[in-house]
C-alpha cells in the first residue's frame, strides 16, 4: 500500500512533466537561434573593431610622404633624359645646377607685362632661396626698391644669359644682357650685367619642399651689378 508521501510525489511528478516537456521543446526550438544571434553579435563587434583599426592605419598611411622626385636632364639634342631618383647625392650634374641657376637669373631679373606670369616667376625665385638666408633678404630689399609690378606698367625686360662659369665648388659667375622695351615693343636699350651666386643642395624633406624645389638647389647669396 502506497504511503501518503509516495502519492504526493507522484502527483507532483505528473504536474511538473508538462512544464519540463515544454521547456525542453523551447530550448530545442529557440535555444539554437539565441546562440546563433549571440555569435553574430560577437562577430559584428569583432568586424567593427577590425574596421576601426584598418581606418586608423589607412589615415596614417595617407599622411606619409610618397612623393619621389625624379631628375630629368636635357641632352645635346634637347631630348629629355632620365637621370634617376633625386637624392642628396644625385644632383651633382653641373648641367642641372647651371640650368636652374640660369632660370633663377632669368626669373629674378626679367619684367613681364603679364602680371600673373610675373607673380608666378617671383614665387619660384623665392622658393629657390632659403628663408632667413642672405639671398632671401637681398631679394626682399631689391624688390622693395625696384618693384617689378610697377615697372611692368611702363615696359618689359628680357634676360639673355651669356655665360655661367663655376669659380668655386659652390659659387658661380653669371653674365647676361637685359633687353629693355616699352609697352609698344620699341627697344629702350640693352644693359649688360654680371653676378656671383653661391648655391647649396639640400634633399627635400616633405611634399611641399618637393613641389616648390624638387632638385633642392638653393641660392644662398647674391651679388650683381651692371657692367660698364
Amino acid at each position: 500500500m502506497a504511503t501518503v508521501k509516495e502519492t504526493t510525489e507522484k502527483k507532483e511528478s505528473k504536474v511538473s512533466l508538462p512544464y519540463l516537456a515544454s521547456r525542453t521543446e523551447w530550448d530545442e526550438r529557440y535555444g539554437s537561434l539565441i546562440t546563433r544571434a549571440k555569435n553574430w553579435r560577437v562577430a559584428f563587434l569583432m568586424m567593427g573593431a577590425l574596421s576601426c583599426i584598418e581606418g586608423v592605419a589607412l589615415v596614417e598611411e595617407m599622411h606619409r610622404s610618397h612623393v619621389v622626385p625624379f631628375v630629368v636632364a636635357v641632352d645635346h639634342l634637347q631630348h629629355a633624359v632620365g637621370q634617376g631618383i633625386a637624392t642628396e647625392t644625385t644632383v651633382t650634374d653641373p648641367r642641372m645646377i647651371r640650368a636652374q641657376l640660369q632660370q633663377f637669373v632669368e626669373y629674378s631679373r626679367s619684367i613681364s607685362s603679364d602680371q600673373f606670369m610675373l607673380k608666378d616667376r617671383l614665387e619660384a625665385v623665392f622658393n629657390w632661396t632659403l628663408p632667413q638666408s642672405e639671398a632671401n633678404g637681398f631679394l626682399v630689399d631689391f624688390y622693395r626698391k625696384e618693384d617689378p609690378f610697377s615697372l611692368s606698367k611702363t615696359g618689359t625686360v628680357q634676360v639673355e644669359i651669356k655665360n655661367i662659369n663655376q669659380i668655386t665648388p659652390t659659387s658661380y659667375e653669371v653674365s647676361w644682357v637685359e633687353h629693355r622695351r616699352d609697352n609698344l615693343g620699341e627697344s629702350m636699350g640693352n644693359d649688360e650685367w654680371k653676378g656671383i651666386f653661391e648655391l647649396t643642395v639640400l634633399t627635400p624633406k616633405d611634399d611641399l619642399s618637393v613641389a616648390r624645389n624638387p632638385l633642392g638647389i638653393y641660392v644662398k647669396s647674391i651679388s650683381w651689378s651692371k657692367t660698364l
